[in-house]
């Protein structure tokens, strides 16, 4: 992976997409919590909106809606209106896959409607058709 520091972001990312996946939301908690921490620090604005969008996931299996959308709203806030190039186009619809997928989780579905109608619209003004 390069360095010891790119080693630990790995070995963290996917411990957290292993505690969400497994539905562990002690573990899931922990562990994206301790990556949105360092996030925060780091600077690193790419990995703070999957920090906060991960966090926000973590948050809607804990069932604390209000906690969730305050999480998924920061991301979207820092995604802007849409990818800046076609190299982030598909990462940026990935980030909005899983903030839709958690606003589905929580029953928030005028939201899902809304936001999967504005993704395909961005995403279709990048002529990104393929990516939905």
């Amino acid at each position: 992976c390069g360095s010891e520091s790119a080693v630990s972001h790995t070995a963290v990312d996917l411990a957290c997409i292993l505690a969400i996946c497994l539905e562990n939301v002690d573990a899931a908690s922990s562990l994206c919590s301790s990556r949105l921490a360092f996030d925060r620090k780091n600077g690193e604005k790419e990995r703070l909106i999957q920090s906060l969008v991960a966090v926000g996931k973590v948050k809607a299996m804990q069932h604390k809606p209000s906690e969730a959308n305050a999480f998924c709203q920061d991301a979207m806030a820092m995604m802007g209106d849409g990818p800046v190039s076609t190299e982030t186009t598909e990462e940026w619809a990935l980030l909005m896959v899983d903030i839709v997928g958690t606003y589905r989780d929580l029953g928030m579905y005028a939201q899902v409607e809304a936001l999967a109608s504005k993704t395909k619209t961005i995403l279709e003004a990048a002529g990104s058709t393929d990516c939905y």
